[in-house]
């Protein structure tokens, strides 16, 4: 009888090599018959059990020498055996090398996150492919002057889809902020509005209500999830109603829907949709609409079409459309022409940014800003590398022997490679998985950094994963190919018959060079941007913003404005009351030359609440009858541009440009910056009326009293409660709102901030490795040296000494490109801070010190320990 169960028999027959199985199989059942008569069957079968694991790894080395492929399995085994000891042999430095190599991969796992995110934008859409946005061109004959516009008229899609076959449906969008009763307070909301097709041509899914009539009824509204929670709570909102505030009368909407949130990645963000309302125009009357842009018009295309093709017809179809309009701007000495283009609708958010972005489309990214945030990663992981190769390199001469024993029993140099590039890959494997958890503890962190709402689940999607996967390949191939390389090259009779010494060799010693190089070139690109930013947010703006706010109050009126000042005007700690809004226009002046120019549309309260500098003339006054419709002043920048040598009294044409709206000039006022610095001055006019349209007035604009806020606050919402009761209050101080201006610059400021942090700490972290390493190498030296009379202070730049110095390098060659960049990056600003020697001071003290305190303090330690362990140590 065969005791053996058959899985124990097939896998015996397996390993085994075919010339012993049966002699194997016979011993295994001899010896359980013998121990079944003398034992009994329980003995007997454990015993059998134990000796089927004997026989079993006799097996496997028997294998080996009548299978050589079987060495494979082997010797891959025996590879990773060796690299788990060395890891543990090695505690501090595999700690080193697997930290460094980690917080690099971290911030290039966030990074390919943020890629990932930008990329994947709008791409949920079905039909996402054909679907594009009507964009337009301006040109200005004669001129290089270009208007990359966004939006189109309402008569557009229309027109386009009526005519051109090959454009199968359309969609037009727009939005604007209204006023929402809610029980007794009033909340200012933003309100998508769109044609009834929205959710047939997007793919937004509506949870509750027909997506084919939700937009049908022009007193129609959908909510999103959330908005429906912040005005309804937990209770149905389907079938509710909502009073809101269209111009200036209280309607009431009914829901009608309620869909999904706007996903993260999508370029159309909205938290309500009503109908789009288009009042019917006479284009024989009013000609100009035809080109009046305000809305943004998508199309779905037919697969099949030619885009070349498709822009031609349109191209045609508006020369008809637009042919009464274009007469008319011409004959007001307009020479204008317009080009029609398709923006494909992936391409939207990191495409080059267009002059008016908005009417339902935002979160426009920035391709510039992925660049710089992949070569920040770059950097990063470079120098984390760097670390891996050197650290592995240095301590390569504790392994010599064993490669020289490897060698002398026949070892491949090949062989070798592999051993090592696998002993890499598993440190990346370990490396890897620790990266993927700082990449998740400091994921909120980096999204406050680059104001995204990314997520881990990120980690999930297919095209990461296999990113991933590749970053991790590549990374382990770098890190571990040149000490490979190195190391499989020791010759055995150098490292047996003499005693083996590595030396740093010139690429070692390059190596820590560059990776300094680099950390300088961060640490001053963070001190460039800090000053750039201090700069921006101190400079002298020419005006006084302190203490001013802004009440938002759309088409205000004259009688509006008095009413609220009065309501004002007994209380102390209210110093002025004002009013303001604007825009672009043109101007002729000169009798035939245009100016663009911005157009603020103020009263006389304006220039001493702002506390503008006049430098001719006069501020507008009631004493003069003609000041509201007649008077305007102009600053410096529009004195120079219009050539004028005395600009008061000069006369400035607006539009209609028939000679019926003649405006002069009263006064000129210093140049001050009441846009970002980011732009520099432009021609400016003031004047004391809402404009043409008699819509200009936007904002009540209040001068408090210092450390009277509070009270202040009470006093203007009470005030604008009683005239305004239909509206909601929202103010913002004019500091902040300067602020506000800059926030790219206070991102940028932080993202570099940490990426310097990150890059000198890996770096310094590389030196500790490399100074443990130099010390332990060099113990018996320093042992002697000390027996010999040698200082403290002696080991101490002995060991810094040689590091200092390379880190000098660094900063000699990287202080010049460092200088260079940071003027290239300065010469974005109008305005910006003058760069002096003094930064790159600052710059070369910070990592001098950081490389200091890393080599010091482990050089300390050495210099410290008793020289009779050294020198009994072998």
């Amino acid at each position: 009888m065969n005791p053996l169960p058959k899985w124990w028999h097939c896998f015996l027959r397996i390993i085994c090599p075919p010339p012993l199985f049966e002699e194997i199989e016979g011993d295994l059942v001899e010896k359980f018959h013998y121990d079944l008569n003398k034992h009994g069957y329980k003995t007997a079968r454990r015993k059998l059990i134990w000796n089927v694991f004997r026989f079993l790894r006799t097996g496997i080395i028997l294998r080996n020498k009548f299978q050589p492929s079987f060495n494979r399995n082997l010797m891959i085994r025996s590879y990773l055996i060796v690299a788990w000891r060395n890891i543990l042999k090695s505690k501090a430095h595999s700690f080193i090398n697997v930290f460094g190599l980690s917080i690099g991969l971290a911030v290039a796992i966030l990074i390919m996150l943020y890629t990932s995110d930008d990329l994947s934008f709008d791409k949920f859409h079905s039909n996402v492919t054909n679907i594009y946005r009507i964009t337009g061109n301006v040109i200005t004959e004669g001129s290089n002057d270009v208007y990359k516009g966004t939006r189109t008229s309402t008569f557009e899609g229309p027109q386009y889809t009526n005519s051109i076959p090959e454009i199968e449906s359309y969609i037009r969008i727009n939005d604007g902020w209204y006023d929402i009763r809610v029980d007794k307070d009033i909340i200012s909301q933003r309100i998508l509005s769109a044609d009834s097709n929205f959710f047939s041509f997007f793919s937004f899914p509506l949870l509750r209500g027909d997506p084919r009539t939700a937009l049908v009824n022009h007193n129609s509204i959908v909510l999103t999830e959330n908005t429906a929670l912040k005005l309804f709570g937990d209770e149905e909102a389907l079938g509710r109603t909502l009073l809101i505030v269209n111009n200036g009368e209280l309607q009431l909407f009914t829901v009608t829907g309620v869909a999904s949130n706007a996903p993260e990645n999508s370029s159309i963000q909205f938290q309500a949709i009503i109908p789009l309302t288009i009042d019917k125009i006479d284009l024989s009357t009013s000609p100009i609409e035809a080109i009046n842009g305000t809305v943004n018009t998508f199309i779905t295309v037919d697969p099949k079409a030619r885009v070349a093709d498709l822009l031609k017809k349109m191209q045609r179809e508006h020369d008809v459309l637009s042919a009464d309009a274009k007469k008319a701007i011409h004959a007001q000495g307009y020479k204008l022409s317009f080009e029609v283009g398709l923006q494909a609708f992936t391409d939207i958010h990191l495409a080059e940014k267009r002059d008016y972005e908005g009417a339902g489309v935002e979160r426009v990214g920035n391709v510039q800003a992925s660049y710089m945030l992949i070569g920040i990663a770059v950097f990063i992981l470079v120098i984390a590398c760097v670390n891996f190769i050197n650290l592995t390199i240095a301590k390569s001469s504790k392994r010599a022997k064993e490669i020289g024993v490897r060698r002398v029993i026949g070892s491949k140099r090949s062989q070798l490679v592999s051993q090592f590039l696998g002993e890499s890959f598993l440190l990346c494997a370990f490396a890897f998985l620790i990266a993927l958890v700082i990449a998740q503890l400091f994921l909120p962190v980096f999204n406050e950094l680059v104001s995204k709402q990314l997520s881990i689940r990120y980690l999930f999607d297919a095209k990461l994963v296999f990113g991933f996967i590749a970053l991790f390949f590549i990374t382990a191939s770098i890190s571990g190919f040149y000490p490979a390389i190195v190391m499989s090259s020791y010759q055995p009779i150098v490292v047996l018959a003499q005693r083996f010494r590595l030396r740093d060799t010139y690429f070692q010693k390059g190596l820590v060079v560059f990776q300094f190089a680099l950390a300088t070139l961060l640490t001053t690109a963070t001190f460039t941007v800090y000053q750039q930013y201090n700069y921006l947010t101190n400079k002298d703006l020419g005006y006084d913003p302190n203490n001013v706010l802004a009440v938002g109050k759309p088409n205000l009126t004259f009688r509006e404005i008095g009413m609220f000042r009065n309501e004002l005007s007994t209380n102390p700690d209210i110093e002025t009351v004002s009013v303001g809004g604007g825009g672009g226009s043109d101007r002729r002046i000169n009798g035939d030359g245009n100016i663009h120019v911005n157009c603020d549309y103020v009263d006389a309260n304006y220039i001493p609440m702002f506390r503008i500098r006049i430098v001719q003339g006069r501020n507008f006054s009631p004493d003069f009858a003609t000041d509201s419709t007649k008077a305007i002043i102009v600053n410096e920048t529009f004195v120079e541009e219009a050539g004028w040598k005395d600009p008061i009294g000069q006369v400035v044409e607006d539009w209609p440009f028939d000679g019926t709206n003649k405006q002069v000039v009263v006064g000129v006022l210093k140049d001050w910056n009441n846009t970002p610095l980011t732009q520099a001055v432009s021609p400016e006019i003031l004047m004391p009326q809402p404009g043409y349209f008699k819509d200009g007035y936007s904002a009540l604009m209040i001068r408090i009293t210092p450390g009277s806020e509070s009270r202040s606050l009470k006093a203007i919402e009470s005030a604008f409660r009683k005239i305004f009761p239909l509206n909601a209050f929202d103010y913002v101080f004019q500091t902040d709102n300067n602020k506000y201006y800059y926030e790219s610059e206070a991102r940028w400021k932080r993202i570099v901030f940490f990426s310097s942090i990150m890059t000198v700490m890996i770096s310094c972290i590389g030196l500790l490795g490399l100074t443990m390493i130099t010390a332990e190498k060099r113990s018996k030296e320093l042992s002697i040296r000390k027996v010999l009379g040698a200082t403290v202070k002696n080991i101490v730049m002995l060991l810094s000494g040689s590091f200092l110095r390379l880190v000098i390098v660094a900063l000699l060659i990287a202080t010049p490109m460092a200088w260079y960049l940071a003027n290239v990056w300065l010469e974005l600003y109008p305005y910006r801070f003058e760069i002096g020697p003094l930064m790159f001071v600052e710059v070369a003290i910070i990592v001098i010190a950081m490389s200091l305190i890393t080599t010091v303090l482990h050089s300390l330690r050495a210099a410290l320990s008793n020289p009779v362990d050294s020198l009994k140590s072998e």
